[in-house]
């Protein structure tokens, strides 16, 4: 049986892809991703919820159903990254977003609210593939 690929590795995998403009390739490689790692990485559900919502602004001229399923998806990888991740404020951050992009507002308050109690804060690296891989 062959080793698996850290996280972190295929992480920066799908980052890569994304950069290259290879897309959708990336977005679906990030939401199986999350998929397989659900309620185990907040890192893997933060990526899946960011490039589901880079695949919203993309799509919501041309395909706005498809637009708004990005967005459902990406506030339900956020609120699993923000159970994972309590003190993470920009998971936190993230969550509202999408939440208030739903005009789910009283979510989105109370999301708000928790992030803003946060007393120790985890640091970003850790649960936020985009930069930690700009240390890189």
């Amino acid at each position: 049986m062959a080793a698996r690929v850290p996280l972190r590795v295929e992480v920066r995998d799908v980052l890569n892809l994304h950069r290259q403009g290879r897309h959708d390739e990336a977005l679906q490689r990030a939401v199986n991703l999350a998929a397989t790692e659900r309620n185990r990485c907040a890192l893997v559900m933060n990526l899946a919820g960011s490039l589901l919502l880079e695949a919203r602004l993309r799509d919501q001229g041309s395909n706005p159903d498809r637009a708004r399923e990005y967005l459902h998806d990406a506030a339900r990888w956020y609120k699993v990254a923000a159970a994972q991740a309590p003190n993470c404020v920009e998971t936190a951050a993230a969550c509202v977003t999408a939440l208030v992009e739903l005009k789910l507002y009283s979510e989105a308050e109370m999301e708000f609210v928790r992030g803003m109690t946060i007393k120790a804060a985890d640091d970003p690296l850790l649960h936020n593939a985009a930069a930690a891989d700009d240390l890189n």
